[in-house]
């Protein structure tokens, strides 16, 4: 049903039958991709805090498209780039996770 698989940074699902909306879903993603890596925090216990795991199994997704509605999944973890922020500020935007851990790595260059 997906046009992309779970290993890239999105899946979407169109709509089967003619078209209402979308339905974004942007925090569901663990993928970090290897480019964020140095720009990371080492500790993944840190970045995983805040990983809303299975978000996407909260919604049936294909009762959605068959009523009209595309649905489009991120794969890719908030940390790296959080879909709900504007452009300018979307990517590696947490500074620290929300147990006040940092999630970036202090000694890099963004």
């Amino acid at each position: 049903m997906s046009q992309t698989g779970e290993n890239s940074i999105f899946r979407y699902y169109p709509p089967q039958n003619g078209y209402i909306g979308i339905i974004s879903i942007p925090h569901s993603g663990e993928v970090i991709p290897t480019e964020f890596l140095p720009y990371l925090t080492k500790d993944l216990r840190a970045i995983a805090e805040d990983v809303d795991t299975k978000v996407d199994h909260l919604v049936d997704i294909e009762l959605l498209t068959q009523n009209g509605i595309a649905v489009l999944v991120s794969n890719i973890h908030r940390v790296c780039v959080d879909l709900n922020r504007a452009e300018d500020i979307c990517v590696l935007n947490w500074k620290k996770n929300s147990q006040g851990q940092p999630a970036l790595n202090p000694e890099s260059r963004l």
